[in-house]
């Protein structure tokens, strides 16, 4: 803004109090000192943005520790049903059979080895009982990792489709 524009120089008394040169512009300079923000305000905004954080950091690491869960559980899922095919197909589950004569001679090797599928592993999937009859196959977080002090721990599935966990299991399967 202009100081000749400005009605202090149109006010006589101004000029008196003030001096005609260079009391327009001290004036403008104070007011756009004065139009920034305190210290409280500022600390009041700090404050509040540290109370939204403090809520909203802890369910976001809830919510990115059931999406690895679910992705596990998919992968242990996707891993059993390949499992159920080649039973179904060769009656074993640990060897299928390459050449279609009934006899299983070619190992079985898992679809899904980590979780996610692509990408760092969260968790590393194997099967820790794998023969003619039988399996259970476990999920097992990564060390270090974002899951490795998680409570549910190693989730895993056996043939009987029985589910674990290191957790309580209504939690760690069903969220």
């Amino acid at each position: 803004m202009d100081c000749l524009s400005n009605s202090c120089h149109q006010n006589p008394l101004f000029s008196l109090f003030v001096g005609e040169s260079g009391g327009c512009q001290q004036r403008h300079r104070n007011q756009r000192w004065q139009s920034g923000f305190t210290l409280i305000e500022l600390m009041i905004a700090v404050v509040i943005v540290a109370i939204l954080a403090a809520i909203a950091l802890p369910t976001y690491t809830q919510y990115t520790k059931r999406a690895h869960r679910a992705d596990a559980k998919t992968a242990l899922l996707n891993n059993a049903q390949y499992l159920e095919r080649n039973f179904t197909e060769s009656n074993c589950y640990h060897q299928y059979d390459s050449n279609n004569d009934g006899s299983c001679d070619t190992a079985v090797t898992l679809p899904a080895v980590q979780s996610p599928s692509d990408g760092a592993a969260v968790y590393t999937i194997s099967a820790t009982t794998l023969n003619a009859t039988q399996y259970t196959l476990t999920a097992a977080p990564v060390n270090p990792g974002p899951m490795a002090g998680d409570a549910c721990g190693s989730l895993t599935l056996n043939h009987l489709g029985v589910k674990g966990s290191g957790g309580d299991l209504a939690t760690c399967w069903n969220k």
